[in-house]
């Protein structure tokens, strides 16, 4: 009887030992997961960043034509070309 429960002993060690490796596998499995979602919520983060400077940037371009124009129609007037 003892050899009966020694033996179950020893395979429900082992059953505990499959099971917290499983469980070890699985949680390492779930953190890789969720650093990967971590890094593509980071590269689409960045990519939102530079859209939003490339169109800061299309303004900021727009706004100095508008300005540039502007100081040559002012000069213009004040040389005497425009009436």
């Amino acid at each position: 009887m003892m050899f009966f429960n020694l033996c179950g002993s020893m395979r429900n060690q082992k059953d505990g030992e499959s099971l917290r490796s499983f469980m070890v596998d699985a949680a390492d499995d779930d953190n890789r997961s969720d650093n990967r979602k971590l890094d593509s919520i980071r590269r689409e983060r960045e990519s939102i960043v530079r859209l939003l400077q490339q169109a800061k940037m299309s303004s900021l371009v727009e706004e100095v034509k508008k300005l540039n124009q502007e100081f040559d129609r002012l000069d213009a007037f004040l040389s005497g070309e425009l009436d």
